[in-house]
């Protein structure tokens, strides 16, 4: 990564003390843990918000439901692979 620095935190303060002028977007990966910590989505939807900064939900392992749940609570992105947006289209179509 060429002058970019992952800033791994822990709690909404040390999120919000972390985010400066400099920070490009927020990541989180999610699943069952990232739903039930202090630092949750919801709670780093609020506060990629409250910062003016975009937030990123990796959902990769998640069904693709519709519509989006982090959409649908704030995020900026939520990221998915095509593979299992297409998975059933893509069975149907091949088979027999």
């Amino acid at each position: 990564m060429v002058g970019a620095e992952v800033v791994e935190v822990e709690t909404p303060d040390e999120a919000r003390a972390k985010i400066s002028g400099r920070t490009a977007m927020i990541y989180v990966m999610s699943g069952p843990q990232a739903e039930k910590d202090v630092l949750n989505i919801p709670a780093l939807i609020a506060i990629a918000k409250e910062k003016g900064v975009p937030i990123l939900v990796d959902a990769a392992a998640e069904e693709p439901l519709n519509p989006n749940p982090h959409l649908s609570r704030g995020a900026t992105w939520s990221v998915i692979p095509a593979a299992n947006a297409c998975a059933g289209r893509s069975r149907r179509a091949f088979s027999g």
